[in-house]
C-alpha cells in the first residue's frame, strides 16, 4: 500500500539550517539572522500565554519556525494531552509550520510525569500502542508528526526485537515521519556497544524528515546526552553518512540548551553542516544551495535593523539541566573504550506487559535516590530508596539511578535559580533541605518552573531547626518565590496599555483597574537587602525592622519588579482593588480635610496615581459603573457563552463508556450556559440557582417538564434527587463556608455508585479568597473531598481571570471530574 506519509514529505519545503530558539542566545540569533534560516521551539513554553506567543511571533517574521514538543508521552498509556494537541494545532495554523515533533518514549503514567523521556519495551504490544495514538495526534492536529529517537541509559527489557526494528516497525505501522537525533544515536551506541552506521541501514531514512545535532558529556564509564558541548566529528560524519543516503531530508540543526560557548563556535558549527549538506543538495532537496558562511565568522551583537526583543521568557528545557558538572569532551580513544558496555538487550528480562512496564518503572524511578554515574558503575553499589519498593526484579536498578541523577540535578538546578539568595546562605545544608523537601513533597508538574511553589511552606512546616541561627529564612524564601512566580506571570502586565490622568472629568468618572498579577507582602525582616548582600558575596545586617517593610512585586519583562510601597499606597491600592471608587473618591479618602483644600496636595495625590499607573500597579481604567453588577446582570453577560470544560470532560466520559444520558443535576445553574448543552444531549435535568431570572432565562426555552425541572434558592438546601451526574460549574465557591460540609454531604449522597461529578473550587491564592462569605480550598483540601471518588480529570489554572461584566482577578481555579466508586464505568444502576 503506498504511504501517504511519503507523499506528503515530497511536497514538504527544505527549510535548510538552523538553532533551536532559547533565551540565552536570543539576541544573537536575531543579531545573525541572515545565517540562520529556521528555529526550533518548544511549544509548552509559549502555550496559553499571550505574552510568550507575542514574543516568538517577533522570531517567526524573520525565521520559518518549527515546533518540538517534550511531553506528548506518546507511549503512555495515559491518554493524550488533548491541551498540548490543541496547543500544537494553534500554532501551525499561526505561523504556517509544515511539521511537528516529539519523542518516541513515555514522560509519566497515571496523570503523573517525570518530565524526562523514558524508553519503551521494544513489543509488537508497543509497537500497535504508539501506531494507534500516533494517528489520533495526527488527526487532532491536523499537520504530519515526526518521532525523535531518545537516549536511553538502561538495559531493555526482553521484546520481540531491538531498537531499530522497533523504530522502523512502528513508523512503518504508523505511517508517520522520523525526527533523527544522531547526537541519541551516538550515545546511545557508545553506552551499548553498538555500530551507529548498521543502525541507519536498518531504520526507515526515507521517512527522517529533520534531523538534531548536539554535543554528549562523559561522566565516569556513562555518556550522556547533555546539549552542553560542541558536536562531536563522528556526529558530523553520521549527518554525511545519512545525506549521502539522498532521502530528501528537509532540515538539520543543532540543539544546545546549556553551558552555551561564544556564539561564533555556534555560527560555525553551523558551517560545518552546510559544508555537508551542500555536497548532497542538489538531489537531496530538490532546491538551490544553502548561502555558505565564511569559514571565519564575523558576529554581529547589533540587530541588521532595529529590532528589539524583550527578554526571553521562562523556558521548559527538553532534558535535565547539569550546570555544575563539567561535561568532559569525548575523543577516538574514549569512544573506542565506552564500546565495552552493557549491551542493550539483556535477555534475563522477561516481556512485560507495556501498562505494567510504565507503572512498576515510574514508580522506581519516584523512589531511587540518584546517584552519580561515576559512581554507579563501581563495584560496591548499591540503590537507595526513598521509599523501599516491592517487585525490583528485572529492572536496571544502576540506570534508574542514572535517571535519578539526572531528575536531582535538573530540581537542583530550578531550586537554585528560583531560591538563590536561600541557596547561597544555606549552602553547607542546601542539598540535605533539598532532598528532605522532594521526600516530603514530591512534585507532580508539568512544568517545572513550579517545582519551588510549596518551598517557603516547606521550611515553615520541616526546618525549625535554622530559625534560631537564621530567623529571617522564611522570610526569604517567600519572598524569591513571589518574584519568580511573578516572572512566570506576564501576559496582563506586559501587554496593558499607558494611562495619562490629564483630566478633570478622567478623574470624576473612572477607576483604575490594578494589576491582577500584583502581589503585597508585608516582611519584619529586610529581605531585599538581604537577598542583594548574598548574591553579591557582601555582608549585610540581618536585624529585625521596627516596623514591616511593604512590597508590592510584579512581572517586568519575563523577571519581576519590587516596588516599596508605603502605608498609605497600600490603603490606596487595597480600595482600589473594590473597583467601585473612582480616581477622585480614592484620593479623597486618602487625605485629610486640611490636604482636601490643597491643590498641591491634590496635584500631589494624581501624581502617585499616575507613578502606580507607570509602575503597572495599575494597568488601565474604566468608567466607574455606578450601581454594582446584580447575579441578573452577569447572567445576561454571559447567556450564550460555551459550557465549562468540566462539563465537556466529563459528558466525554460517559460517551467513551457507553453509557445513555440520565439525570443531571445542574447546582448553579446561572443561565443555562452547562445546562442547555445537558438538555441538548438528552439528559434530563433538575436546575438549582439562587436567582429566579436566571431560571426563567432557561424555562423560556420551553423545554418539557420531563426534560427539565427547576428548584429556586440555595444549593444547600436544594432536595437533590438521585442523579447519574451532578455538575457544578462556578457555583460551590459562593457557599458560605460554615454550609459547605452539608453541600457536600447532599452531593455525594445524591450521587449513585458510578455517577460523576464536574465542577470548580477557588484555591487559596485567588484574589477574591479574603472574602469571608466565600469557600476556599488549596488543592489537598481538594482532593480529599474525593475520597470514595476516582478522579478522571483534573485541571489547576492560576492566573488573569476576567470579571464579568468588566475587569479582570488573580483566580486560582481547581477543575475536576470524578466518577463515584461503586460501579464500574458502563455499569446501569437500577
Amino acid at each position: 500500500m503506498p504511504s501517504e506519509f511519503l507523499r506528503l514529505k515530497s511536497q514538504l519545503p527544505a527549510l535548510g539550517i538552523g538553532l533551536g530558539l532559547r533565551g540565552e542566545i536570543c539576541d544573537q540569533i536575531i543579531a545573525n539572522r541572515s545565517v540562520i534560516d529556521f528555529l526550533e521551539f518548544t511549544p509548552e513554553n509559549y502555550r496559553d500565554n499571550y505574552a510568550t506567543i507575542n514574543w516568538l511571533a517577533q522570531f517567526a517574521e524573520s525565521f520559518a519556525l518549527v515546533s518540538h514538543s517534550v511531553s506528548l508521552s506518546i507511549g503512555s498509556i495515559d491518554p493524550l494531552d488533548r491541551a498540548l494537541l490543541k496547543t500544537n494545532r494553534s500554532f501551525i495554523k499561526q505561523f504556517g509550520l509544515h511539521w511537528w515533533s516529539d519523542h518516541l518514549c513515555f514522560t509519566g503514567v497515571d496523570g503523573k510525569t517525570g518530565n524526562d523521556l523514558f524508553a519503551l519495551p521494544w513489543t509488537d504490544e508497543t509497537v500497535k500502542h504508539v501506531a494507534d495514538k500516533i494517528s489520533q495526534a495526527q488527526e487532532l492536529v491536523e499537520s504530519p508528526l515526526l518521532l525523535e529517537n531518545i537516549p536511553f541509559y538502561t538495559r531493555m527489557p526482553k521484546g520481540n526485537f531491538d531498537e531499530a526494528e522497533f523504530i522502523a516497525r512502528t513508523l512503518e505501522e504508523a505511517d508517520c515521519g522520523m525526527l533523527l537525533d544522531l547526537n541519541n544515536l551516538y550515545v546511545n551506541s557508545l553506552n551499548h556497544n553498538f555500530d551507529p552506521k548498521e543502525f541507519l541501514d536498518r531504520i526507515p531514512l526515507e521517512r527522517v524528515v529533520q534531523i538534531h545535532l548536539a554535543g554528549p558529556g562523559t561522566y565516569g564509564a556513562r555518556v550522556i546526552d547533555t546539549h552542553g558541548s560542541a558536536v562531536p566529528d563522528t556526529v558530523f560524519e553520521l549527518l554525511d553518512y545519512v545525506l549521502s543516503k539522498r532521502t530528501q531530508v528537509k532540515a538539520v540543526m543543532i540543539e544546545r540548551d546549556q553551558h552555551f560557548p561564544p556564539f561564533g563556535e555556534l555560527l560555525n558549527e553551523l558551517n560545518h553542516v552546510r559544508d555537508i549538506w551542500n555536497k548532497y543538495n542538489d538531489s537531496n532537496c530538490g532546491s538551490v544551495p544553502v548561502q555558505d558562511v565564511p569559514s571565519t565568522v564575523s558576529i554581529n551583537f547589533a540587530p541588521e535593523e532595529d529590532t528589539e526583543l524583550n527578554a526571553p521568557p521562562p523556558a521548559v528545557a527538553e532534558l535535565a539541566l547539569l550546570p555544575i558538572l563539567s561535561a568532559d569532551s569525548i575523543d577516538p580513544a574514549v569512544a573506542s573504550a565506552k564500546r565495552t558496555h552493557t549491551p542493550a538487550v539483556d535477555e534475563s528480562i522477561n516481556l512485560i506487559d507495556l501498562a505494567q512496564y510504565e507503572r512498576r518503572w515510574f514508580e522506581l524511578w519516584t523512589e531511587i535516590k540518584g546517584t552519580d554515574p561515576r559512581i554507579v558503575d563501581a563495584a560496591e553499589y548499591k540503590p537507595d530508596f526513598a521509599h523501599k519498593p516491592t517487585g525490583i526484579d528485572g529492572f536496571d536498578l544502576k540506570a534508574l539511578s542514572i535517571y535519578a541523577w539526572l531528575r536531582d540535578s535538573n530540581r537542583s538546578c530550578l531550586m537554585h535559580n528560583t531560591f538563590p539568595a536561600c541557596a547561597e546562605l544555606m549552602a553547607k545544608e542546601w542539598d540535605k533541605i533539598l532532598a528532605e523537601y522532594f521526600y516530603e513533597f514530591q512534585p507532580n508538574y508539568h512544568d517545572n518552573r513550579q517545582i519551588g511553589d510549596r518551598f517557603p511552606e516547606f521550611l515553615r512546616s520541616h526546618c525549625l531547626r535554622y530559625q534560631k541561627d537564621y530567623p529571617y529564612l522564611n522570610e526569604l524564601a517567600e519572598f524569591e518565590h513571589l518574584k519568580q512566580a511573578a516572572a512566570r506571570s506576564h501576559q496582563l502586565t506586559e501587554f496593558s496599555g499607558e494611562v495619562y490622568l490629564g483630566s478633570t472629568d478622567q478623574i470624576k468618572k473612572f477607576r483604575p483597574i490594578v494589576n491582577p498579577e500584583l502581589k503585597i507582602k508585608s516582611f519584619n525582616y529586610p529581605v531585599f537587602e538581604i537577598a542583594a548582600a548574598l548574591q553579591e558575596h557582601r555582608p549585610f545586617d540581618s536585624s529585625a525592622l521596627d516596623a514591616p517593610l511593604v512590597f508590592a512585586i510584579l512581572p517586568q519583562s519575563w523577571k519581576s519588579k519590587v516596588v516599596r510601597l508605603s502605608d498609605l499606597t497600600v490603603r490606596l491600592i487595597e480600595q482600589a482593588r473594590s473597583g467601585d471608587r473612582s480616581y477622585s473618591q480614592l484620593i479623597a479618602a486618602s487625605m485629610t480635610d486640611q490636604q482636601r483644600n490643597s491643590a498641591e496636595d491634590i496635584a500631589r495625590f494624581i501624581q502617585l496615581m499616575q507613578i502606580l499607573h507607570d509602575e503597572k500597579v495599575f494597568i488601565g481604567c474604566v468608567a466607574l459603573q455606578l450601581s454594582p453588577p446584580t447575579w441578573s446582570t452577569y447572567y445576561e453577560s454571559v447567556a450564550g457563552a460555551p459550557p465549562h470544560q468540566t462539563l465537556v470532560q466529563a459528558l466525554q466520559k460517559f460517551d467513551d463508556a457507553g453509557q445513555a444520558p440520565g439525570l443531571a443535576i445542574d447546582l448553579g445553574c446561572g443561565a443555562g450556559r452547562d445546562c442547555t448543552m445537558l438538555l441538548k444531549s438528552g439528559w434530563n435535568v433538575f436546575a438549582v440557582d439562587s436567582c429566579e431570572d436566571a431560571l426563567n432565562l432557561i424555562l423560556a426555552n420551553q423545554w418539557t417538564e420531563e426534560q427539565l425541572n427547576t428548584y429556586a434558592g440555595n444549593m444547600e438546601d436544594a432536595p437533590l434527587p438521585p442523579a447519574d451526574l451532578i455538575n457544578a460549574g462556578v457555583s460551590l465557591p459562593f457557599c458560605a463556608p460554615e454550609k459547605f460540609a452539608i453541600l457536600w454531604q447532599n452531593i455525594c449522597d445524591a450521587l449513585k455508585p458510578g455517577a460523576r461529578f464536574s465542577g470548580h473550587f477557588f484555591g487559596k491564592n485567588d484574589a477574591w479568597s479574603g472574602n469571608a462569605s466565600m469557600t476556599f480550598q488549596d488543592i489537598s483540601e481538594v482532593k480529599e473531598l474525593f475520597q470514595g471518588f476516582e478522579i478522571e480529570w483534573f485541571n489547576e489554572f492560576e492566573g488573569p481571570v476576567p470579571i464579568v461584566p468588566s475587569g479582570v482577578r488573580h483566580g486560582q481555579i481547581f477543575e475536576v471530574v470524578a466518577r463515584k466508586l461503586g460501579a464500574t464505568p458502563g455499569e446501569v444502576q437500577c
